[in-house]
């Protein structure tokens, strides 16, 4: 095809419309930098380390589009401890705080920037920038602490006074709680029954613990196990409801002692570095601001550190009344086991409650299908007819069934009467007397009916006599009986 067929040479284009069509257009010719501008970026001088730099330029970037503060009102709101300029509604608090310490430069970056020989117009955007703090802030990097102290210390007072409110007031609950006195009492009482003359028998008390190991001992028939049986028997004084209704602050308690003791402290101290930072500070804008915030501080501080020495004491004295020394270290293992106990506790009442509930639809199914049972035999003893008359249906075959009897009953007393009237013909036939025999000449003897004729051999005929007693009698009978 390609050497006979096909010759492009025959084709006719038209070139110039290929061109401006299809051509590629030539790139741009390259305009040489300025030499300024070269002689600029050549000249700036990079002293801080690379990541370092990529976090303060992020930082700074965030604070001009985000916040809508430049490097001169930056300097000037972390100068005066002016909280309120860092706040915005499109950035978390915290944010906020990590990217003011970012900027915030240390003693050392300062030291190395200033220690440059050059000129300061040589060096980069951002060391030019510590160079500002340094200049217009001083102590910038404890000003910056004291600015994200500010934003978070009311709301962990709130949460650790919640936390302590909470502890205090479960640990008074449980020591004055007596529907869990009688679960302890009753538990201790089977206890030692069911240990008998053992060792573990003859208890004067038990480690609360064991509360929560009582569904660990099942039936015989592993249906169910001791902590239901407790449940069962202690239902009729409502010890379940009324658990719930004395302890309501172990619902939800979720706390670690060891935790909210390191966190008053840390707040403790958090208070003190603001509380410092004031009493030596020369900018009086600065003083205000926070001095404010260091009064507010304090009654805050000063009520958590009550309400903490009031759950400690709550908790001391709830583990020596139940001999418990757990409480002292650790209160929130044992508030958090009682308040398991009392979930499963409720679990086990309403397991039994739908066993009850299960077992009495059981009965009452049973009783129903007694009863149908009874009723059955009832009506097959004294028949259809001396059921009570309900719908129409049953009506029409009670009466199909009444009419079918009395038809029955008739033809019963008809079979009856000819039963009677052929007995009565026996014994009249067995008590007529006896004739001679037959005389030769006799050829038949035709019974019609009831008549009986003999035929003699002269062709007369002769009724006896014994017929004449009964002729007429038996069909009369039937007549008047029908």
């Amino acid at each position: 095809m390609w050497e006979t067929d096909v010759d492009d040479t025959k084709v006719t284009l038209d070139k110039g419309e290929v061109e401006s069509l299809f051509a590629t257009k030539p790139a741009a010719a390259k305009t040489a930098p300025k030499v300024e501008e070269t002689a600029k970026k050549t000249s700036a001088v990079a002293l801080l380390d690379p990541k370092r730099a990529q976090a303060l330029a992020t930082a700074l970037q965030s604070f001009k589009s985000t916040l809508k503060l430049s490097q001169q009102a930056l300097c000037a709101a972390l100068r005066d401890g002016d909280l309120q300029a860092f706040s915005s509604d499109r950035m978390e608090v915290s944010t906020v705080m990590t990217m003011l310490a970012t900027v915030a430069p240390s003693c050392e970056e300062v030291e190395m920037v200033e220690a440059h020989d050059g000129p300061k117009e040589d060096l980069r955007d951002l060391e030019q920038f510590l160079l500002l703090v340094n200049e217009k802030v001083p102590r910038a990097v404890l000003r910056a602490r004291c600015l994200s102290i500010r934003s978070t210390f009311a709301t962990s007072c709130e949460e650790r006074l919640a936390v302590m409110r909470a502890v205090a007031a479960a640990a008074t609950e449980v020591r004055k709680s007596q529907a869990l006195l009688e679960v302890i009492q009753f538990t201790l009482a089977i206890g030692n029954y069911m240990n008998g003359s053992s060792p573990k028998g003859g208890a004067w008390g038990f480690k609360l613990d064991a509360l929560g190991k009582l569904a660990n001992t099942k039936t015989h028939d592993n249906k169910r196990t001791l902590l239901h049986y407790v449940a069962e028997k202690l239902a009729p004084v409502r010890v379940v409801s009324r658990l719930r209704a004395e302890l309501p602050s172990l619902a939800g308690l979720r706390f670690e002692w060891k935790t909210e003791a390191a966190e008053l402290r840390e707040l403790t101290a958090s208070f003190k570095t603001v509380s410092n930072a004031v009493e030596h500070d020369t900018v009086e804008a600065f003083r205000c601001n926070t001095g404010s915030f260091v009064k507010s501080a304090k009654q805050l501080l000063d009520e958590l550190q009550s309400h903490f020495k009031e759950a400690e004491a709550a908790c001391k004295a709830l583990a020596s009344y139940m001999v418990e020394d757990s409480l002292k270290d650790e209160p929130e293992s044992f508030l958090g086991m009682i308040s398991a106990f009392v979930v499963s506790f409720e679990q086990a009442d309403r397991f039994n409650q739908d066993a009850v509930r299960l077992e009495a639809q059981k009965k009452r199914r049973e009783e129903q299908a007694a009863k149908a049972s009874e009723d059955r035999k009832m009506r097959s003893t004294k028949g259809i007819g001396d059921t009570p008359q309900g719908t129409p249906l049953k009506v029409e075959l009670n009466a199909r069934v009444l009419n079918a009897r009395e038809k029955a009953g008739i033809k019963n007393e008809r079979k009856n009467l000819i039963d009677d009237v052929q007995s009565q013909m026996s014994f009249a036939a067995s008590t007529r007397p006896r004739r001679h025999a037959a005389s030769p000449r006799i050829s038949k003897s035709v019974m019609t009916g009831t008549k009986l004729a003999s035929v003699k051999g002269d062709g007369s005929s002769k009724r006896p006599s014994a017929c004449k007693q009964t002729e007429g009698r038996p069909s009369q009978l039937i007549s008047n009986k029908l």
